[in-house]
């Protein structure tokens, strides 16, 4: 499961971002991944990396220096099918072939779509202005291009959030409202930080009744269940400026993850992008 915030403004001017994103990666704690840096198999990516058995190689969250983006979120179900392709591989595909249009590939997805379990993909070209959504929660949907402004995912379809994802997106407007300057930059980075770790609880009675045994997931922004060691992995920030200037930040937990004795590795990388 994931988390999604962002605002892109594709008119922005000099001063201000272009792209203020923030995510969360909620997944076992045991589950092996690379945490986020320059992949050394296509250095022009940069992303964690899945190396679960099986889904090798894919990612949650990555892009390259090409203005390519891509962020999965899984949509909760009761049960997943066995024999499904790996849903990591659609972010990592899409940002590794700097030549692939954005609109083919993600109709492509959408064609075989029933091949994965459920989930929800957003993609951007930064170079071309290009943002797409899409899921296969419903077999008729089509993907669906976002004009620029700001955006919220969460578990479910988008346009039918958990009370987690609302107050968050509010949460998110107010902090890029106060801090979207590039002078702004260090106190947005902390408010945003700030954001993702919040353990405040926005109980949704439509997800308790379809998932009761999962308010720790529907519940709360930054989640976890100590007994079954799940919960938020990951927290990342992306902040791209009128230049194309990126920071790319990553909180990730240390593993062997120790129950009640939580440790944070930060992660920060800076490059340009060529978005010309």
């Amino acid at each position: 499961m994931c988390l999604l915030f962002y605002h892109l403004n594709e008119e922005a001017t000099s001063g201000s971002f272009r792209l203020i994103l923030a995510n969360i990666r909620d997944e076992y704690w045991d589950r092996p991944t690379l945490p986020s840096g320059f992949w050394i198999n296509n250095p022009c990516c940069i992303g964690g990396i899945d190396l679960q058995n099986g889904r090798q190689g894919g990612t949650w969250l990555g892009m390259n220096r090409q203005g390519k983006i891509g962020i999965l979120l899984n949509i909760l179900e009761k049960e997943q099918k066995e024999n499904m392709l790996s849903r990591g591989v659609l972010v990592s595909d899409y940002i590794m072939n700097k030549e692939v249009d954005i609109n083919k590939y993600i109709n492509a997805i959408a064609q075989k779509s029933d091949q994965f379990n459920l989930f929800s993909l957003v993609l951007f070209d930064l170079k071309l202005k290009s943002t797409y959504y899409y899921t296969n929660k419903c077999k008729s949907n089509e993907p669906e291009q976002l004009k620029a402004g700001t955006y919220a995912f969460g578990n479910t379809e988008r346009t039918k959030p958990w009370k987690k994802v609302t107050a968050g997106k509010k949460i998110f407007q107010d902090i890029v409202a106060k801090f979207s300057k590039v002078e702004d930059k260090k106190t947005l980075k902390t408010a945003l930080f700030d954001l993702l770790a919040s353990e405040e609880r926005h109980f949704d009675e439509n997800a308790a009744a379809e998932f009761p045994d999962k308010d720790y997931l529907t519940s709360y922004i930054h989640c976890r269940e100590k007994n079954t060691r799940y919960g938020t992995r990951t927290h990342s920030i992306i902040l791209i400026d009128h230049d194309g200037k990126c920071q790319f930040l990553e909180k990730t937990l240390e593993t062997p993850v120790v129950v009640d004795n939580y440790k944070w590795e930060l992660s920060n990388n800076s490059f340009n992008l060529n978005l010309n």
